[in-house]
């Protein structure tokens, strides 16, 4: 089950890319319909499933804790990373055709 739901989770958001290319306002919001689901499953079933394994293989409580503890730091540090190097891209890309940086 467990891992059924993370292929899923990639191919609706997969989905959820792809129609978010798309002019269509109904495609559009399927899109965020797809994007909303596929990121219910993003936040719960890998945990769910890391939590299963770590049962299975016995691993002791303590040291499940510290892998989620290292997971919230590395989210959190690779999302300011995210934020900074998108940040130089836009600073650094030339202007577009309307003026200004597309924002």
């Amino acid at each position: 089950g467990h891992r059924r739901n993370c292929v899923a989770y990639g191919i609706l958001y997969a989905g959820s890319c792809l129609l978010a290319n798309s002019p269509a306002g109904l495609a559009l919001a399927a899109s965020r319909l797809l994007g909303g689901i596929s990121y219910s499953i993003l936040f719960t079933s890998f945990e769910s499933w890391l939590i299963a394994e770590a049962e299975a293989c016995e691993l002791p409580r303590g040291q499940l804790t510290h892998i989620f503890a290292a997971s919230s730091c590395v989210y959190a540090f690779s999302a300011v990373v995210a934020g900074i190097v998108g940040h130089v891209v836009v600073e650094l890309s030339p202007p577009s055709a309307e003026g200004g940086h597309n924002r």
